[in-house]
C-alpha cells in the first residue's frame, strides 16, 4: 500500500497572499503533488506546502500556456 503525504497547495493574489484556503491534496510523491498544484493554479502563483516544508513556487501562467499544458 503506498505511502499517502497530505499537501496544501495556496493560490496566491495579486496581492501577494492567498486571499482563500489552501486547497488540501493527498498523494504519494512531492513529484504527483508538484503536478496536481500546476493543474490547480489555474495561472496564478501557487505554493505547494508538506506541513511546515516548502516543497515548491510555481510562477504565474500565461494564458498560452495554459492551454499549452490542456490540449483538450
Amino acid at each position: 500500500m503506498p505511502d499517502y503525504k497530505v499537501y496544501k497547495v495556496y493560490l496566491i493574489g495579486d496581492e501577494g497572499h492567498s486571499p482563500e484556503e489552501p486547497e488540501i491534496i493527498t498523494c504519494t510523491s512531492d513529484q504527483e503533488a508538484a503536478s496536481r498544484a500546476v493543474d490547480l493554479s489555474s495561472g496564478k502563483v501557487a505554493e505547494l506546502w508538506q506541513g511546515t516544508r516548502l516543497v515548491a513556487i510555481f510562477p504565474k501562467r500565461s494564458e498560452e500556456m495554459q492551454r499549452r499544458r490542456r490540449p483538450f
